[in-house]
């Protein structure tokens, strides 16, 4: 096995700054994204053009939507836990079933918007329905095809 400088990394003990898996270049072109049942925790979407795109079970813990345009954008039983949301733009969203607690960067009217949208900030209560829904897979529109 090669000699590595530093400290080495465990697969346990996740790194605590945000990944850059996505370039800025792509990040620009991220409109109407439809992705479910995904892990994209502590990612970077900082000034990502996420307008009309469509997340359905997918978490997010602790990644960054600083000054990313979130219009249209629905986010339904997904995990937004600790996420930036510093300088977001919000519009004609959806975040059915979704836990935003400990999410920072939101004025209190955005807070206000995301609990109306079907948001929650409360961490037990959003802990067992969670798990309820995951469960159960339902969808917040039926289960018609």
């Amino acid at each position: 096995m090669p000699a590595t400088k530093g400290r080495a990394l465990s697969l346990a003990e996740p790194s605590r700054r945000r990944q850059k898996v996505v370039t800025a270049r792509e990040k620009a072109q991220l409109q109407e994204t439809i992705l479910a049942d995904a892990v994209l925790d502590r990612v970077d979407f900082a000034h990502a053009d996420l307008r009309g795109s469509r997340f359905e079970r997918v978490c997010f813990r602790g990644s960054a939507f600083c000054a990313a345009n979130l219009v249209r954008a629905w986010f339904v039983g997904c995990d937004l836990t600790d996420a930036d949301f510093t300088g977001a733009r919000l519009g004609n969203n959806s975040f059915f079933g979704s836990n935003l607690a400990g999410a920072t960067g939101m004025t209190r009217k955005q807070k206000e918007y995301v609990i109306s949208r079907g948001g929650s900030f409360r961490r037990d209560r959003l802990q067992e329905d969670g798990k309820q829904r995951l469960a159960s897979r339902e969808k917040p529109w039926g289960n018609k095809p």
